[in-house]
């Protein structure tokens, strides 16, 4: 029960400090963990600025996009074709990819007919009525 009080309280001045409170308001409002608190929430508004500088700017991201595009464009043109997006409706090419739907097509016929012949089969020791 004890850690999940502390979880809570550190998870409470950590979104105090992400809000803009500093580390000593936030000790101020818990003493009697201001011991434990202090060096995690003084690691955690580090962390926090050095999250914030190292955002890309607007910029470093346009010229990261164009440099993506240019590589797209080049592995294009080196392959000699466009990427393509997959049809729908793919027609096969040759006997071997034609053979497993014909196989796929004789295996449902054949299950029917075996099916049928069991019922068949089955009932006719039957007399009527049972």
């Amino acid at each position: 029960m004890k850690d999940s009080h502390f979880d809570n309280i550190l998870n409470d001045c950590l979104e105090r400090i992400a809000a803009g409170e500093s580390v000593a308001e936030c000790l101020a409002r818990y003493p009697g963990q201001a011991d434990e608190l202090a060096p995690i929430l003084r690691m955690g508004q580090a962390a926090m600025r050095v999250s914030q500088a190292a955002a890309p700017s607007a910029a470093g991201k346009a010229r990261g996009m164009a440099r993506m595009q240019a590589a797209l464009a080049d592995e294009e043109q080196r392959r000699g074709r466009r990427w393509r997006t997959p049809r729908m409706f793919w027609r096969p090419v040759g006997w071997r990819h034609i053979s497993a739907p014909i196989a796929a097509a004789f295996a449902v016929v054949f299950l029917t007919i075996v099916a049928a012949g069991g019922t068949t089969v089955a009932s006719a020791d039957s007399i009527p009525g049972e």
